[in-house]
């Protein structure tokens, strides 16, 4: 199983709309979701690992990195990678949903659930992309 989804085709991240990368985690690893463009460079970043007594903490951005940005024509498309400090590659599961009136999306999110070891409960981190339609 693959370790990172690519936004592209018909998951194409929309060029223009900000975008918020937020989530997450309840591992003793530290889990990290990182958004890439097309060329490799690092657009967002969150990292955490699950508080004390087996809670759930936030995954915050490092020093230095953001958890959002605008997606642009000509870096899509964009790939996010899960990625943990322990002996194992992360997998995960997502979903997706929109709101919609017409043919108008006014808002999407995508809700990637993550695995860093091999007890195969997808709760190490719950990860969020979301978006909305940019006023004017």
């Amino acid at each position: 199983m693959s370790n990172s989804f690519t936004f592209n085709a018909q998951n194409q991240l929309p060029n223009g709309s900000p975008c918020v990368l937020t989530g997450y985690a309840h591992a003793s690893y530290t889990n990290t979701a990182t958004i890439t463009d097309k060329s490799g460079n690092v657009v967002a970043k969150i990292s955490g690992s699950g508080g004390t007594g087996n809670t759930y903490a936030p995954m915050n951005a490092p020093s230095g990195q953001a958890n959002y940005f605008t997606p642009q024509s000509s870096a899509q498309p964009y790939t996010i990678t899960f990625t943990n400090n322990g002996p194992n590659q992360s997998q995960y599961l997502f979903a997706n949903d929109a709101i919609n009136s017409g043919t108008t999306t006014y808002a999407e999110s995508y809700t990637f659930v993550t695995e860093d070891a091999s007890d195969n409960d997808y709760n190490d981190a719950t990860v969020f992309v979301s978006w909305n339609l940019t006023g004017s």
